[in-house]
């Protein structure tokens, strides 16, 4: 009698990542402000912070900030651009207000994870005073 070994595989199943905070910031013209996790957290069971991904839209409607720049440690982020949740828990990523008269702002975003997950486009809105 001969024994065949077949080896088992297991397969893992990936869950998109989850967002648990979008909260819209409230700044003055021409200020900036620091996205941090209270305002922003996308969270993902299998990809620690630095695997979890927000890449900024397509231009136009929708897509990159009107009415400001959104930074990553003081450079400009375009369309296509991306950041970790890493970046956003360490204060890395940035709204600056052009000062413009637009009282409000948004940039759209997806959120990925490092295995391919991925969670519906979602905008990040801010609101300025005069």
């Amino acid at each position: 009698m001969t024994l065949l070994s077949v080896p088992a595989t297991a397969h893992a199943t990936n869950t998109p990542p989850v967002m648990s905070v979008n909260t819209p910031v409230f700044i003055s013209h021409g200020a900036s402000v620091t996205i941090g996790s209270g305002y922003l957290f996308a969270s993902d069971a299998e990809s620690p912070a630095t695997g979890v991904f927000f890449t900024i839209g397509a231009g136009g409607p929708g897509g990159t900030p009107h009415s400001g720049t959104v930074m990553k440690n003081g450079v400009a982020l375009v369309s296509g651009s991306a950041f970790t949740q890493d970046d956003v828990n360490n204060g890395l990523i940035t709204y600056q207000h052009d000062n413009s008269c637009q009282a409000s702002d948004d940039f759209q975003f997806g959120v990925t994870d490092a295995d391919g997950g991925v969670y519906n486009d979602h905008g990040f809105s801010t609101m300025s005073g005069m």
